[in-house]
């Protein structure tokens, strides 16, 4: 089932979301599913399964998981979903819920989306789940084949859209820019990882771009890089914001730490106004 391979909490930790890409039933294998637990006292109980209503094989809903801070919408990455007749071009859907009533809101797909694009491997939420940023990090853009992306949908009224496309001031080939992605609490800041970004570091030795939203126009503000850093290291595997913006945190989990191959590391970074 891979129980587990994605993970979020509400922000007074009251509500947990699990996900488990692997979970299927007969006939749907692998359609991927999340669980939502709430705590009560000292018991935590499970509220509910998320499945898409249109779920198939190898979907793999649940790859990536996000929550509001107070729980009352999901956001879920199908990193495998088949959109139309483009295989694995993934998508997002979210979860809204009233009470302890969750119902399937929306589909966000990225608008030019096409097969590989493994849209959804990565999710974020806004605070007020209003805002999502989700990777498409196989995304075949100007700068090369899977350079990468990252989709911001906003949500107006009942309905959600896709607001803007964030890519990198330097992009190339196989960057794989999207590979992870976080929001602060407003949805105005933002970290996406470049997990095999060739820096000055070596080949693959992988970055994190800092961006932020003024009015509809989102900027890139800054590289985050390893340091020390070296090639393979794939950072930016994993990235997380601090709710008011200004501490990051990235993953290079093949980075040869304290002398051991692959032992992996996370740097921290202040983020300076």
């Amino acid at each position: 089932d891979n129980f587990g391979a994605a993970v979020a909490l509400a922000t007074d930790g009251s509500r947990a979301l699990v996900g488990a890409p692997g979970d299927g039933r007969p006939g749907r294998l692998r359609h991927g599913t999340a669980t939502v637990f709430l705590h009560t006292g000292t018991t935590w109980a499970e509220e509910t399964i998320l499945s898409a209503t249109d779920a198939a094989t190898d979907d793999l809903l649940g790859t990536s998981v996000a929550l509001s801070a107070d729980a009352s919408r999901a956001l879920l990455g199908v990193g495998s979903d088949d959109v139309g007749a483009a295989m694995d071009a993934g998508s997002a859907r979210v979860f809204s819920r009233t009470g302890t009533v969750w119902a399937e809101e929306a589909t966000l797909v990225a608008s030019g989306g096409a097969a590989s694009d493994s849209m959804g491997y990565s999710v974020a939420l806004s605070g007020d789940g209003l805002r999502a940023l989700v990777g498409v990090h196989g995304d075949d853009t100007t700068a090369g084949a899977s350079a990468g992306s990252a989709r911001f949908f906003t949500r107006t009224g009942t309905t959600w859209v896709e607001a803007a496309t964030l890519v990198a001031g330097d992009a190339a080939a196989d960057d794989a820019f999207g590979r992870s992605v976080a929001l602060d609490a407003t949805g105005a800041r933002a970290v996406v990882g470049v997990l095999n970004d060739d820096t000055i570091d070596g080949v693959d030795a992988g970055s994190a771009r800092y961006f932020s939203l003024s009015g509809t126009t989102w900027t890139e503000r800054a590289t985050l890089l390893g340091s020390p850093a070296a090639t393979s290291d794939r950072f930016g595997v994993s990235s997380a914001l601090a709710s008011d913006g200004t501490r990051a945190l990235v993953g290079a989990h093949l980075d040869d730490a304290v002398g051991f191959v692959d032992a992996g590391s996370a740097t921290i970074f202040v983020l300076m106004p």
